[in-house]
């Protein structure tokens, strides 16, 4: 069995090959080994749900390039030695909650939402780029998904990967964990939903959410205002999320797809977000309500 990473820039073909990946992956006993028949370009969503799996179940992924060395593949850096790491490149990484304190699991969880957005606009060299995009889009954007995995995950591990490249003057985050997923979730809450797809139909377009306020159900804005950030023409982006079987994926051209995962489902979620540098300068209050 070997995975294979294409050379598309189509984030859309990229999900389908990370399904691909995490099918052939799911079908490996824990402690077994896989090789890379192919690395033809690394992108954030395509390799971080790979490192994420293949740590979790011990595998090993034979015929990994220096690259994957480079940026801590599989296992990634441990939040309280990031700030060791060169940065001349951005590794993969891992904040591990199975073992901290209620404290100390916010303090992790709060140098990703803080921390991490801040040290990323650090590690591009574009300050046209950096202008225009401003502090608060890199801060809402993965603010916003910390908040989730903080608030509803249960997680043991939450992950973060990103990259920019400046040929193309675009930047992409892969956030995931390995919680209890969306549905779990709204149903530990008491929501009416049946399976994945439905709570995630139902968090995507009702506003679904686990948070309750003042005694009764709070609409969910985290997800929302990130769609409305990233899939329009200013920033060019797009979104997709994956928990369990189910995901979906939207861009500014207009694609907005439910995605069936079949013979394969993800323990927790996975959040990626990708945009290109806007005209002009961002104002997020234009997009988040």
């Amino acid at each position: 069995m070997s995975l294979h990473i294409g050379g598309s820039w189509d984030p859309l073909e990229r999900i389908k090959e990370l399904v691909n990946n995490l099918r052939a992956l799911s079908s490996i006993a824990d402690g077994g080994t896989t090789n890379f028949s192919a690395i033809d370009f690394i992108r954030p969503v395509s390799i971080l749900p790979i490192a994420s799996y293949a740590f979790d179940h011990n595998i090993t992924i034979q015929n990994a390039n220096s690259y994957l060395d480079s940026i801590e593949f599989p296992e990634g850096t441990n939040t309280s030695g990031f700030n060791k790491i060169g940065q001349t490149y951005f590794p993969i990484t891992k904040a591990d909650l199975k073992s901290a304190s209620r404290d100390g699991r916010e303090e992790k969880l709060r140098f990703l939402s803080d921390q991490y957005p801040k040290l990323l606009r650090r590690n591009i060299d574009d300050q046209e780029f950096l202008d225009r995009v401003g502090n608060n889009v890199f801060y809402l954007l993965i603010s916003e998904m910390v908040d989730n995995i903080t608030e509803h995950s249960e997680a043991n591990l939450a992950y973060i990967f990103s990259q920019f490249w400046p040929a193309n003057n675009s930047c992409e985050i892969c956030l995931l964990d390995n919680g209890i997923g969306i549905y779990q979730s709204l149903k530990n809450a008491g929501r009416s939903v049946t399976d994945d797809m439905d709570a995630l139909e139902k968090v995507i377009r009702q506003h679904l959410s686990a948070k309750d306020e003042f005694g009764s159900q709070k609409r969910g804005t985290g997800i929302k205002n990130t769609i409305n950030l990233l899939s329009n023409n200013e920033l060019n982006g797009y979104f997709c999320v994956i928990s369990g079987n189910a995901g979906y994926f939207i861009d500014n051209s207009g694609r907005n797809h439910f995605i069936n995962l079949t013979q394969v489902s993800w323990n927790g979620t996975i959040i990626c977000m990708g945009f290109q540098k806007p005209p002009k300068h961002v104002d997020i209050y234009e997009y988040i309500r």
